[in-house]
């Protein structure tokens, strides 16, 4: 909970700087940011999918061969405490709080999309 409430912090300090600034820096600033994270995430992009395609067919394999046995009652057991917990009141989640910050902030939003599809593209 804690860890989340820092994090807000930080994201809320940093759009507050941002939203300082004209309309145009925000843009540019928003659609440079997600060119990188666009151009980053497509170079980074094929390794992690081979690492992650490499180790789900490793965990399957091992399920079927009994290397690693799964007690699905625990499993849901500890989902339907997870789920109680994060639906009471106390425990907002990330994405909630996120939502309700100002809406000047889509600016940076449409911004970050932008430069993230162009570096996608480009990459």
């Amino acid at each position: 909970m804690k860890k989340n409430m820092s994090e807000l912090r930080v994201v809320k300090a940093t759009v507050n700087k941002l939203n300082k600034r004209s309309p145009y820096e925000q843009i540019g600033l928003s659609a440079g940011c997600g060119l990188l994270t666009g151009f980053l995430l497509l170079r980074v992009g094929k390794v992690v999918a081979v690492v992650a395609g490499c180790s789900i067919l490793a965990v399957q394999l091992a399920i079927e061969a009994e290397i690693i046995i799964i007690d699905w009652e625990y499993v849901a057991k500890q989902q339907a405490y997870e789920t109680a917990l994060i639906r009471s009141d106390g425990n907002a989640s990330l994405l909630t709080k996120l939502k309700s910050m100002d809406r000047s902030t889509a600016r940076v939003a449409v911004g970050f999309l932008a430069g993230f599809l162009l570096g996608f593209g480009l990459a």
